[in-house]
């Protein structure tokens, strides 16, 4: 926990010292500023993160246009993050391999200077912890909360990082086949199929929809899929 506060405590300074990136500019001068922030309304673009758009907008509007202000919502994103890592941690049987789990996430700084920008990446991330953690939790024990925590991570994943998209099929596949070879109740399939299906369809749709205004750049020279 100590390395976690000093860790948030750089990422804060990283938000109020660093200047705008380009992206960043971007999704406020398209977005925020312009108060378009929903798909459709606003300009059709993968820039839109559309969870931290909107984030960023209620940010911007209650505290105003300072860098720190506007990258606020990824900043507390990483507690949330921290906590999960913990929980998942605790799962392993040994000190030392916690240690080197959490670590080696920890050791990565380009991957954690991405909850100081006010971008998609570090809200998806702490979502992506929560998913993992009430994923493990649910294939040992079908309860209602691990499935809540389950269906609501994978949307607030998917709405921060349409990129997560094949990691989100993955897990519903996973969840799915679990529940089905475990006997488990029909009322649990059903509802892996409802609440897994919105967002992913949902997150489907909207990246063909990018695809066809060419605005899926992301991964162009790959491809989709193998670039995610």
């Amino acid at each position: 926990w100590g390395l976690s506060f000093g860790l948030w405590a750089y990422i804060i300074l990283r938000a109020i010292y660093s200047p705008f990136v380009f992206d960043e500019a971007t999704t406020f001068l398209l977005y925020v500023h312009n108060n378009k922030v929903i798909p459709g309304h606003a300009f059709w673009s993968a820039n839109n993160h559309i969870l931290n758009t909107v984030l960023t907008w209620v940010s911007y509007n209650l505290l105003g246009p300072e860098e720190w202000q506007l990258r606020l919502p990824n900043i507390l994103s990483f507690p949330v993050f921290c906590f999960f890592l913990y929980k998942i941690s605790l799962k392993l049987l040994q000190n030392s391999s916690r240690i080197i789990l959490v670590l080696g996430v920890f050791s990565g700084h380009i991957f954690l200077e991405m909850f100081g920008f006010s971008r998609g990446y570090g809200l998806s991330f702490a979502a992506l912890a929560g998913v993992i953690y009430f994923g493990l939790n649910n294939l040992n024990e079908s309860a209602f909360k691990n499935r809540i925590g389950l269906y609501v991570g994978v949307f607030f994943m998917l709405l921060a990082n349409l990129t997560l998209l094949p990691i989100s099929l993955m897990i519903a596949a996973v969840s799915i086949y679990y529940s089905w070879k475990n006997y488990r109740s029909k009322s649990e399939l059903f509802s892996h199929a409802i609440f897994f299906g919105i967002p992913i369809a949902l997150s489907a749709f909207l990246s063909f929809q990018l695809k066809a205004k060419g605005e899926l750049y992301y991964a162009s020279d790959s491809g989709f899929w193998s670039g995610t």
